[in-house]
Parts: C-alpha cells; sequence; structure tokens
C-alpha cells in the first residue's frame, strides 16, 4: 500500500533539455555523425551514445569550454531566450507577492471589514518577514478608497497574467528545440542531437540519484527531470523524541 510515514520532497532541474543543450553543445553545426571526423576534429568532443530500434546510435559534439565563439546556435539562442524569461521571472515574482498580499485584505473585507481595518488586521496577524511584506506592499493603501483598491488590484492581475504567460510562452518554446530535432518530419530533424539530450538528462539524473544515496536519502520515484526523496531516517529521531 502507499507508504506515507514521513514528508516527501521533490527535486529536480531547471528547464532541463535546454539546459543540457546549452551544457554539452548540442547544436546542429556542432554535431559530428562519424568516428572519421571525431578524430581528425582536434576538438574537445562530448560522446553521444544511444539505442534506437535496438541499434547504438554515436555521434559527438564540439564542446564549447565556456568560450562564446565555440558556441553553437542552439546554444547561443537558448542562452539568450533563458536571460529573457528569467528577466521576466524577476518581475513577475514583487508583483505575484503583491497579488497576494492584497487578495488577502479582499478577504478580510468579505468578512465585513473596512479597508483600513482588513490592512491593519493582516498587518497585525503577519510576523517576520510575511509582516515586512504586506508593510511595503499594503500600508500606502491606508487612507485611500475601496474603489482605488480595487482597480490597483486589477491592474496587477492583469500584468501578472501578462508576464506569466509570457514567460511560459518562452518555456514551450525553448523545449521546441528539443521537440523538432526529434520530430522526423520535421525540417530541423536530427536524431543524434535528440538522442544527446536524452541520454544526457538520463545520465544527469542518475548522477544526482547516485549522490542523494550516499548522503542517506531514499528515493521514492524519479523521472525525466526529478526525484521524490525521502530524508534519512535518524534526521527525525528528535522530533520523533520531542512529540511521541
Amino acid at each position: 500500500g502507499l507508504e506515507n510515514r514521513r514528508p516527501v520532497t521533490g527535486l529536480d532541474f531547471a528547464s532541463l533539455y535546454p539546459s543540457l543543450i546549452i551544457t554539452y553543445n548540442l547544436s546542429p553545426d556542432k554535431i559530428i555523425l562519424s568516428q572519421e571526423r571525431a578524430e581528425q576534429s582536434g576538438k574537445k568532443l562530448h560522446k553521444i551514445s544511444f539505442k534506437f530500434n535496438n541499434q547504438d546510435c554515436l555521434a559527438w559534439s564540439i564542446q564549447h569550454n565556456n568560450i562564446p565563439e565555440e558556441k553553437g546556435l542552439y546554444a547561443i539562442v537558448l542562452e539568450y531566450l533563458s536571460s529573457k524569461r528569467n528577466e521576466m521571472k524577476k518581475r513577475l515574482a514583487p508583483l505575484k507577492e503583491k497579488k497576494e498580499d492584497m487578495e488577502l485584505v479582499i478577504a478580510s473585507m468579505g468578512k465585513g471589514l473596512s479597508l483600513p481595518e482588513a490592512i491593519e488586521k493582516e498587518l497585525a496577524n503577519a510576523e517576520g518577514k510575511k509582516r515586512d511584506s504586506l508593510t511595503k506592499n499594503l500600508y500606502h493603501f491606508i487612507n485611500k478608497a475601496r474603489h482605488e483598491f480595487m482597480a490597483e488590484y486589477d491592474s496587477i492581475c492583469f500584468d501578472c497574467s501578462c508576464l506569466d504567460v509570457k514567460q511560459y510562452a518562452l518555456k514551450v518554446y525553448m523545449n521546441t528545440f528539443y521537440g523538432t530535432a526529434g520530430d522526423s518530419k520535421s525540417s530541423f530533424f536530427l536524431r543524434a542531437l535528440a538522442g544527446g539530450v536524452t541520454s544526457a538528462g538520463q545520465r544527469n539524473i542518475k548522477l544526482v540519484a547516485d549522490f542523494v544515496k550516499r548522503k542517506g536519502f531514499g528515493i521514492k520515484y524519479g523521472d525525466t527531470d526529478f526525484l521524490y526523496l525521502v530524508c534519512p531516517e535518524e534526521r527525525f529521531q528528535r522530533c520523533d523524541e520531542a512529540y511521541d
């Protein structure tokens, strides 16, 4: 049956496939398909090895060693898209925080409190960093009218939605660099590239699994880009002693 004695936490790679393409320079202009060309290249290579239809597939990518001139087209474009997405997520974070803080006040107003009363209530109930966040985002509304507060909330919701959709669109687009490489009907089809991404992903998730197991963590489940872990049993001893 389901084993739920201890808490389980997730560990995942951020943007795994785009990150692998960037790291291993998995770009059509940097892929070598023949061993003879690989041996003659004189470059530091990343070996790509995987099975397809029970046949061994072998290829190489030219490593960039963090030298901009050595980076392939896909790596360059994905680095640019990734930086743009990170900028959007950075702008999105404070908007989401403000939206959530304002929603606390809206919930309190729904229970019959005025705007100033709702703000004071939320500030009184908050502690530490949450109180700092509420003060920063809400206190300037203390002397404003309810309709002004709601107009600001609607504007924040709109900005959040726009930025969230844009960053998600970039995420989907970045993953198509792998997807089209594995699609035999695509003009960008290159099996060695797609296989290089998946084989590198499997290798990296296995490296992480081996690392956390050496640290004593148990693995409940693993997939393409994440693991579900449980802490070593001895980490819970103090909790057990305190609450048994």
